[in-house]
């Protein structure tokens, strides 16, 4: 069975690996990120939280920060965007990578999420096949761009 990612509570950190977190309140597509990331990339150590309220409490607690986010934008209490300006609020995120993670794409709110500091802007694609290929893609884009200005990654089958 694949790993199924590090819940918050699980987290130890392995200073040599890429820290990435995900942020997204539905647990299967949590699942099916995690068993994604598990299957294309052995060299990042990824971290689950189920609500931007996880995150923010993690992000103050002091402990490591990550390379990048993919923050789910659709999410009960402090969805996506909301979170995105907290974080961008703190100078000591600066230097994270944030990619906005939705199963929908307007362009419009797209432009406004990088005005609000989003890098990247991520569809979810519908097949595990298709979120595979394309995480392969913005892993690869996050590491050898961190800042990468504003993508939008719509992958499509």
């Amino acid at each position: 069975m694949a790993n199924k990612g590090k819940l918050m509570d699980d987290y130890n950190v392995d200073k040599q690996q890429y820290l990435l977190f995900l942020v997204d309140d539905d647990v299967e597509d949590r699942d099916f990120f995690s068993m994604a990331m598990n299957e294309i990339e052995h060299d990042v150590q990824l971290t689950l939280f189920s609500s931007s309220e996880e995150l923010l409490e993690y992000l103050s607690s002091g402990k490591p920060l990550p390379n990048a986010i993919f923050l789910d934008l659709y999410m009960p209490k402090i969805d996506g965007e909301a979170c995105l300006s907290i974080l961008r609020g703190n100078p000591s995120n600066d230097d994270i990578c944030i990619t906005i993670y939705s199963n929908y794409v307007d362009m419009e709110k797209t432009a406004q999420l990088f005005q609000k500091g989003a890098n990247r802007f991520l569809k979810k694609p519908s097949t595990y096949s298709g979120l595979k290929k394309v995480l392969s893609r913005v892993i690869a884009s996050l590491k050898n761009n961190p800042s990468g200005g504003h993508t939008v990654f719509n992958y499509s089958e």
